[in-house]
């Protein structure tokens, strides 16, 4: 269970990250959105992508989801020492990190 919570605090970090390009402000009225809409709470992104990935959508429209995305992505990359695959949709690639952690449990 340690390695799965692990996982998810470097996406987290990551996401974090990604979105501070943004300013902190932006990085927190995003955040209060998918509490306030789509009941999503900032820990709970590693295991529900797709929710994230539709409320920022919703927020931003697709071309500026997509921004925040290629964000997002560039900062797992050396987190998770991936090979540059910034053209992999933010879902995919957490969800590939899960199952690789969870195939080392």
């Amino acid at each position: 269970m340690a390695a799965a919570s692990k996982v998810n605090e470097k996406i987290i970090q990551c996401i974090d990250e990604g979105l501070q390009v943004f300013g902190e402000s932006v990085k927190h009225v995003i955040y209060f959105y998918l509490e306030r809409n789509f009941q999503l709470k900032k820990t709970e992104i590693p295991e529900k992508p797709e929710t994230f990935c539709k409320a920022i959508t919703s927020l931003f429209g697709e071309d500026g989801a997509k921004s925040i995305e290629k964000s997002i992505l560039q900062k797992m990359e050396p987190c998770f020492k991936l090979k540059h695959r910034s053209k992999s949709p933010f879902i995919e690639t957490v969800l590939r990190l899960k199952a690789k952690q969870n195939e080392a449990l």
